[in-house]
Formats: C-alpha cells, sequence, structure tokens
C-alpha cells in the first residue's frame, strides 16, 4: 500500500471478513480490539465510498465471468451471518475470478422431504456492507433477479425474481 498498489477488494473483503485470517492472527496476538476498531473503519470507508446505495439495485452481469453464467461457480463464502427469524441460514459469498457479492439464501423443513431450497442473488458492495440478516430476503426479492434451486425444486435451479418460496 506505500508503494500506491492496493489490494484487490476481494482481498480486503477476505482479510477483514470475520474469522478471517487477520481477525484470527490478532485473537492468537492479542490485539483483537484494535483490530475490530480497524474493521469497524474499514466496513464504514467502503459505506461511504459508495455513492449510489439504493437497497435494490442490482449490478449488471458480468457476462465474461462464470459467476453470471452458472450458480455458485468460483464462489468463496466471506460472511455467515447467521439464521434469520424463518430459520433460513443467510451468508453472503464471493467470486474468486471478478469479486462480485453474492446474498445466499438457504432454507429446509427438516420434517418434510425435499423441502430443501437456496437462493443466490448479485448484490452490490454497499449492499453486503449493510446486510442484515433479518432483510436478507426482502433484499433478494427487491432484485431483478436471482438463482434458486434445492430439491424443493426437483434438482433443477434457474433465474427468477418476485417473492422468495419458503412453505414446506
Amino acid at each position: 500500500m506505500r508503494s500506491g498498489t492496493l489490494p484487490s477488494a476481494l482481498t480486503l473483503h477476505v482479510l477483514f471478513a470475520p474469522t478471517g485470517p487477520m481477525q484470527e492472527l490478532s485473537l492468537r496476538s492479542e490485539w483483537s480490539d484494535a483490530f475490530v476498531a480497524l474493521a469497524d473503519r474499514f466496513g464504514a470507508a467502503v459505506a461511504s465510498e459508495q455513492l449510489n446505495d439504493s437497497e435494490n439495485q442490482q449490478p449488471e452481469p458480468r457476462e465474461a465471468c462464470p459467476c453470471f453464467a452458472a450458480p455458485a461457480t468460483g464462489l468463496i463464502t466471506v460472511k455467515e451471518l447467521g439464521l434469520d427469524s424463518r430459520l433460513a441460514e443467510v451468508s453472503v459469498l464471493i467470486c474468486q475470478e471478478c469479486g462480485q457479492h453474492w446474498l445466499r439464501y438457504l432454507y429446509e423443513v427438516e420434517a418434510f422431504t425435499g423441502s430443501g431450497r437456496w437462493y443466490l442473488g448479485a448484490i452490490t458492495p454497499e449492499q453486503f456492507a449493510t446486510l442484515a440478516v433479518e432483510r436478507a430476503k426482502a433484499v433478494l426479492e427487491g432484485l431483478g433477479w436471482y438463482y434458486y434451486g434445492g430439491s424443493y425444486f426437483q434438482g433443477h435451479n434457474g433465474r427468477t425474481s418476485g417473492t422468495v418460496m419458503l412453505s414446506p
């Protein structure tokens, strides 16, 4: 950074991710409070850097990147947000190739065979910076499109928009 060359956005997000390499190092080296303060400053800087933070904004597909051609191609988990009030698992993934953020929403009712389903929508860095677990479903539903798949859909996947289906 001192030489004027900045790391990629993907590298920075991974470094500052919960349970990422920097946090693990800070815990072992007893400077976790300083790391949390720095990570908070990083998050605030990323959020303030963005000019248009419309919640329903969706990035344009990068036609050359496989992550827009097939769901879950080349994605790594960056942040596990946890379970929402519907008991859906919410996380954010990033494409290793282009740095695109993806919101993943997993839902299953264990008592019902074939109820497992996942939804995956491209989100902006602004949406990632301000995403709360309880808003994840609404964010997906507000996108122009998102991927779906899982046993609920008999193993098929595709693209859709609108309401995220959760009934068994």
